[in-house]
């Protein structure tokens, strides 16, 4: 009881670090990535590509495996391998997301880069929180081989791998047109510069069918739909 009633009552930043620590850390990272993004649009860089972006996930994962290994008893590590770090880190990362799903993206453009979320200097900061409390999570928990070390480390490595994956990954990430006509083999797409892009796939057209449909206009009457034009008419287009 005495224990407890002293980590309540002990003054901020001093050790063992709580919630109230990693809640102050992760609205410091949101604030830090809208100022950065205000000042210098993330979005203006080119992401990196291969093999940049396994340097990069190399980096992260050897600095990881070090820091948890010589500094495993070091106050900081175990605050960032603790739930009372990633709890926060998923939150801030989850708030973005639910902005995703919220504001449309790539349509109109805002301010703060809100309508390219995942281009953004907060959310690759919050991104970055997250990947740094999962990686010493994993490290903590990895070792020694039990089924409950192997079900923590498989599930808290998979959604490493997703968010890395996701968002190193983008760079690499190609979008192009291809225009085929009937009895044509086509192996190449246009970008949005107007470049010819070659695949890695080939596709052959080999019939084409569009069909369209007349629209039936109706007269409503009192809840009563009486149509005007009741036979169903329809052209057939084949290629």
């Amino acid at each position: 009881m005495n224990n407890e009633q002293n980590i309540k009552g002990k003054p901020i930043w001093s050790f063992p670090w709580s919630y109230k620590e990693g809640f102050i850390f992760a609205f410091g990272f949101l604030v830090l990535g809208f100022l950065m993004e205000i000042v210098n649009p993330l979005h203006h860089y080119i992401p990196p590509r291969h093999p940049y972006n396994l340097i990069y996930i190399a980096i992260l994962v050897i600095t990881t495996i070090v820091a948890s290994t010589l500094w495993r008893k070091k106050s900081i590590v175990v605050w960032l391998s603790s739930i009372k770090s990633s709890i926060p880190a998923i939150i801030l990362f989850s708030f973005q997301v639910l902005l995703l799903a919220i504001i449309p993206q790539e349509q109109t453009e805002m301010p703060a880069g809100l309508h390219t979320i995942t281009r953004t200097w907060y959310f690759a900061l919050s991104a970055l929180y997250l990947t740094i409390t999962l990686g010493f999570a994993i490290a903590k928990r990895i070792y020694p081989f039990t089924f409950t070390n192997i079900a923590f480390t498989l599930n808290h490595l998979g959604l490493w791998l997703c968010v890395v994956a996701g968002l190193l990954g983008y760079g690499d990430k190609q979008e192009v047109k291809m225009q085929v006509n009937v009895d044509q083999l086509v192996w190449y797409g246009i970008n949005d510069k107007g470049k010819d892009i070659e695949l890695p796939i080939a596709i052959r057209l080999e019939k084409f069918i569009a069909e369209y449909y007349t629209p039936k206009p109706a007269l409503m009457v009192r809840g009563v739909e009486l149509p005007i034009l009741s036979k169903k008419s329809s052209r057939h287009f084949n290629r």
